[in-house]
């Protein structure tokens, strides 16, 4: 079945769109519209224009008049309850009540390993074998522990990648949440929630900016 699905998308033959109930002229979870707030616990997949799988729900969500999306050429990332929890501890951290620079250096870090964008640490002590693994010192076993074990511990590269992203957000005046800023930094158009239980309006679909 997933070889005859791949089949179909590689074809042309499934369609790829989002629908949205709404137009394509205001965009949703703008920092203006309650997120300065804080306590936000929906649309920390950030700002732009939401969408549904079908039309179906679209329709049942509101009154307005539902808008079909297409959706290729979009770098899309998958919607996950983890990944939503991960962006709204961006949000939250830097524009809510719980505002701290530390924080969000901390929010930011866990989102960029969550993506595998973190420079990975090497470690300068490299025992060859249990022997030589034995024969260390207590200051360097802990000093190899900290520079493998612990993706925490940032080398200059990550520091430097972080405070970029912390300088972005403080400066963006655009109106996108703190997260927004975080997930287009790292190359994405947006989060696609379907086929997934967060295909609803708590979570959702969303668009960044339409092409």
């Amino acid at each position: 079945m997933k070889r005859f699905i791949k089949t179909l998308l590689r074809e042309g033959l499934t369609e790829n769109f989002g629908y949205r109930s709404g137009d394509l002229i205001n965009k949703a979870e703008t920092t203006a519209n309650g997120f300065r707030l804080g306590g936000r616990h929906t649309g920390h997949f950030g700002t732009g224009y939401y969408f549904f799988s079908d039309k179906a729900k679209a329709d049942a969500y509101d009154d307005r008049e539902t808008t079909k999306i297409p959706l290729d050429g979009y770098n899309l990332t998958k919607g996950t309850v983890e990944l939503h929890g991960l962006l709204k501890d961006v949000n939250d951290s830097a524009i809510g009540f719980g505002k701290d620079e530390n924080e969000l250096s901390w929010s930011i870090k866990h989102v960029l390993n969550h993506f595998n964008q973190l420079e990975k640490a090497v470690s300068t002590i490299n025992p060859r074998n249990s022997r030589e693994s034995a024969a260390l010192s207590p200051e360097e076993k802990e000093l190899m522990h900290k520079e493998i074990g612990n993706f925490i511990v940032i080398d200059k590269r990550n520091e430097q990648k972080i405070k970029e992203i912390m300088s972005m957000i403080s400066s963006d005046t655009s109106g996108d949440t703190p997260s927004t800023v975080l997930m287009k930094y790292m190359g994405f158009d947006g989060v696609d929630s379907r086929g997934t239980e967060l295909d609803k309006p708590q979570y959702g679909s969303v668009i960044y900016d339409i092409k």
